[in-house]
């Protein structure tokens, strides 16, 4: 019988400058998470790999799109909001408060990052996920843009709650699937392989892969990637 807890979390977005693959799996006893390192610039050049797992306290978080524009790194503010008080859902207000201006000037000082946001229908989207409250979750905040370039109200889900219930996420996934029968970090691990092998020019390895199990306690699986040296 199907976990109603279960969440099974997909982020492909191939092709595109901003192009990563990410997969999230989250059941009552763990949240594994798998990614690609590679990072590309609004050109589709590549940069430096980046650890695209990222620790804040007793959560971490991980950005698909838009992560930093000239002089804001977006990573840094959500560090830092997300380690300020208040409760998770306040914090994550605070965030998109936070977050919205940059995002907005993005869209109307860079054309290709507007481009690159009508094409993929938002310009960026964070999941936060770890133990909180003394339990696994996770949650996604999407920026959507407007086929004319205009940035949405940004949408909220969560995990626990109503939007996982049999394992329903309201998530669009362009492309790809995952083998919820194999061992949880097994499947994320694959699947972000398989984006890899395809040979997708903004998706490349290392692989990343975390695991929290239900009592918060994080591990790499496998050898942690040099790039993640400075996350715990």
């Amino acid at each position: 019988m199907p976990n109603p807890f279960r969440l099974v979390l997909l982020f492909v977005l191939p092709a595109i400058a901003y192009g990563t693959s990410i997969a999230i799996i989250r059941t009552d006893r763990e949240i594994v998470i798998a990614t690609d390192s590679r990072a590309l610039d609004l050109a589709q050049k590549s940069e430096s790999d980046v650890c695209k797992i990222r620790n804040a306290g007793p959560l971490n978080f991980t950005f698909v799109g838009e992560s930093a524009i000239a002089g804001v790194d977006f990573k840094t503010i959500t560090e830092r909001v997300l380690l300020s008080g208040g409760t998770l859902d306040e914090r994550l207000g605070n965030l998109v408060k936070e977050l919205r201006p940059h995002l907005e000037r993005a869209l109307q000082t860079s054309p290709e990052a507007k481009a690159l946001a009508i094409k993929q229908g938002s310009i960026t989207s964070i999941a936060v996920y770890g133990l909180y409250e003394g339990r696994l979750t996770l949650k996604v905040i999407i920026f959507p843009v407007s086929g004319d370039g205009h940035l949405g109200v940004a949408t909220r889900a969560s995990c626990p709650g109503s939007q996982c219930q049999n394992g329903r996420f309201p998530v669009a996934v362009p492309q790809g699937t995952i083998n919820t029968n194999m061992e949880p970090i097994r499947a994320v691990r694959a699947f972000v392989k398989s984006w890899i092998d395809k040979g997708v020019p903004s998706i490349g390895g290392p692989i990343q892969v975390l695991r929290i199990d239900s009592s918060g306690k994080r591990a790499w699986d496998a050898e942690k990637p040099s790039v993640c040296e400075d996350q715990p």
